[in-house]
Parts: C-alpha cells; structure tokens; sequence
C-alpha cells in the first residue's frame, strides 16, 4: 500500500468515527442507535475494499505490479547523439618584407698618411717642393722651404691636426745651395707649447724627429737663422724634409 491509500484509509476511519459520534449522540433509542453503527461499519469496511480493489486494478492495467509502488520510477535510457564538429583547416600565408640593410654612414677619416706640403696651412710663408740636405745625405720627395737671409731669418707655418692622426715625422737640415758657415735653429710647437729646446743644425747636419701628437690639434714649425756665413740678402734654406702626419 502506497502512501495515498495509507492517507485515504485513515481519513475514511476519522469520517466514520465523526460519523458514529454524531449517530450516537443524535439517536436516541438504544436497538436503533446499534444498528446504525453496525450500518456504518459495514458500509466503512466495503468502501475500504472498493477503494484498494479499484487502485490495484489501475496499477495492474498500466502494467505496473502493486509491489512495485515504493520503488523509484523507472528511468527509460536515453540515447544522446553528439554531433563532432569537424574543424575547417586554417591556411596561414605569412608575408615577409624583404630586408633592406642600410650601408653604414660614411664618416670622414683621415689618411693614413699627409704631407704637410700637400695640406693647407692655417698660417706661414714657406715654398714646397724637392730638396737635399746634409751634404747629398738625404733626398728629400715633399718639403717645406723656409728662407734664410740676413734681412728676415725667422719663418713658420702652422697645421691643424686631424682626428686620428697620431704621430708627427720629419728629417731636419740645410738645402745643399746653402751658403758654407750658415746655421738655423729648428723648433716644433703642438698646441703652443714647444716639444724641447729645439735642434740647431749647419750645412752638413741632419736630424731625424719623430713625435707623437695624440691628443694634438695644432702644431707649428719655425725656422730662425742663427749664422749667416758672412752673407747678405738669401744665404739658404731650411728644410724639413717629406714632413708628415700618419695614424
């Protein structure tokens, strides 16, 4: 019995105990009240079975067994098709730019090697050319020619030096047309200051000097006529010989 027949039933005792209540209190004479009780005892046991016979019968009709009633529902299986999705190839066409290399900037370097003869000069009166000093000892290519003479015997040119240039190089001495007794005083100055005490040199002398001008941008050479050999006027030339900057 399920738990609407166990509700039904005991609703149907409570009507009829209210029932039998209301008979005994409302029917006076005793054989009268006991046949209405037996009455309605009679008639609550026939609707009790009316009632299980009917609900057992719609049970059995549904093809549901009576026993089967506190037991959970059956469940029909269910069959679930999912449906897979095919994922569509994706085709990726990657676009390179082409690579453009940029030449390096072009810098302005100095040469290797400069001969002062061939540079311009800040300032100075000299001539250039070929020369050969201390007595046919040295053959000189591109030379600087400073003028001595009895009038004016001091001569100079100054130079500026260029970045990455290091090192300062020159034979010193008298063009071989100089007057025999003649001397000059040789001096170099970079950035003013002068590098020693100078060199002093006669006709028959040379003098080799090589210097670093690391860190230099201006160096000046000077000449000064020191003897004049008894001459008057032009006696000679100093030279500095194939005088050049280098790295």
């Amino acid at each position: 019995m399920n738990t609407g027949n166990v509700l039904l039933t005991v609703g149907t005792v409570v009507l009829a105990v209210i029932v039998g209540g209301l008979v005994n209190w409302l029917v006076r004479p005793p054989w009268l009240k006991t046949s209405a009780l037996a009455v309605l005892v009679v008639v609550l046991l026939a609707g009790l079975i009316y009632l299980n016979v009917l609900k057992d019968g719609s049970q059995t009709a549904s093809g549901i067994p009576a026993s089967d009633e506190s037991s959970e529902p059956r469940t029909s299986p269910t069959t679930t098709t999912q449906a897979t999705e095919t994922p569509t190839p994706t085709t990726t066409t990657k676009t390179t730019a082409p690579r453009t290399t940029s030449a390096p900037p072009v810098t302005a370097a100095a040469a290797t090697v400069q001969y002062l003869a061939d540079m311009d000069a800040v300032s100075g009166t000299f001539d250039t050319g070929t020369a050969t000093i201390g007595g046919n000892k040295v053959e000189c290519g591109k030379s600087l020619l400073f003028s001595l003479n009895t009038f004016s015997s001091h001569r100079s040119a100054v130079f500026n030096i260029e970045p990455g240039l290091t090192t300062f190089t020159v034979v010193l001495g008298l063009d071989n047309g100089t007057r025999d007794g003649v001397k000059a005083h040789f001096q170099i100055y970079l950035d003013g200051a002068a590098i020693n005490t100078g060199y002093t040199l006669g006709v028959l002398s040379v003098q080799e000097v090589s210097i670093s001008v690391v860190g230099k941008s201006r160096i000046e050479l000077t000449t000064d006529g020191t003897e004049n050999g008894g001459g008057t006027g032009h006696v000679g030339d100093a030279t500095w010989c194939d005088a050049r900057l280098a790295k």
